[in-house]
């Protein structure tokens, strides 16, 4: 079981910037199945001061993704809830199995923020990850090919997901190249 996660943040330093966005994609081993996903966004009572807060890239990206519009909806759910909500849902689509994490940067990103702030969470996955970033360094070392994710317009969560599923297979596919 590979859970693919993605995060959209107010910042890199999970001690100081907060989870805006949290999305995963339950697959098989292989990462060719998808079993289930989960999707949310974080409340806040003011997502004006986090907007201010954040520096201008992140202002740009998430006002062309239109994640700020979306935070100010009645979708979001507080952090407490999206814990308990989210730890279950790995329960449920691991059915007894302890899922490896996976997704580009998993273990130096958003894995820090769910211990910072989804802590239930965080304890359930496996101490191995799957680093699709760095699989992707490897092709470009081993096979002289640069690959990238899709990276349309938009830069969610779950569309993040899939792009890391997507580029993991384009990598198996470098490689398998290159020894042919």
């Amino acid at each position: 079981m590979r859970i693919v996660l993605d995060i959209e943040t107010s910042g890199l330093n999970p001690k100081y910037n907060e989870i805006l966005e949290i999305a995963a994609v339950a697959t098989d081993d292989r990462m060719q199945q998808e079993v289930g996903s989960y999707h949310a966004l974080v409340q806040y009572t003011d997502v004006r001061r986090i907007y201010d807060e954040c520096d201008d890239f992140v202002k740009i990206m998430h006002s062309k993704d239109n994640l700020w519009l979306d935070l100010q909806s009645s979708q979001t759910k507080p952090l407490s809830q999206i814990d308990t909500e989210f730890a279950a849902w790995i329960r449920s689509v691991a059915s007894g199995t302890i899922p490896l994490a996976a997704g580009n940067n998993v273990e130096g990103f958003d894995l820090p923020f769910l211990k910072e702030w989804l802590p239930e969470s965080r304890q359930i996955f496996h101490y191995r990850t799957v680093n699709i970033s760095s699989l992707r360094e490897i092709v470009h070392t081993e096979c002289g090919v640069r690959l990238e994710g899709s990276r349309e317009v938009t830069h969610r969560a779950l569309a993040d997901c899939r792009d890391s599923i997507a580029l993991y297979h384009a990598c198996l596919d470098a490689l398998r190249t290159r020894q042919s």
